[in-house]
């Protein structure tokens, strides 16, 4: 078994361990239930146009920042300028 098959089945354990009680009692001991607790640095949206090709904004939630990146199944480029740009970045932000 691999060294992330590995990791997966931990975390599938420590997925079916968490009690509503760990939950009250703010218990994050569990990894889980600290991913769900602490801070998240990233919030990213993904905006597909076809099954192979499609647009990813992500935001640095602590430095502020937005990266629009255009993808297809083999290659990505970001994107800075231009019309599908600007799409993609207002679209972000008037529904994330």
């Amino acid at each position: 078994m691999s060294e992330i098959q590995g990791l997966i089945e931990e975390r599938n354990a420590q997925v079916l361990a968490i009690t509503d009680e760990n939950r009250e009692k703010g218990d994050d001991s569990n990894p889980i239930l600290y991913a769900e607790q602490g801070p998240n640095r990233f919030a990213l949206m993904s905006l597909f146009f076809t099954d192979t090709d499609g647009v990813q904004i992500q935001e640095d939630i602590e430095e502020r920042e937005i990266a629009v990146k255009f993808f297809t199944d083999t290659e990505e480029i970001e994107l800075t300028e231009g019309a599908l740009y600007s799409w993609a970045l207002d679209f972000y932000k008037n529904n994330y």
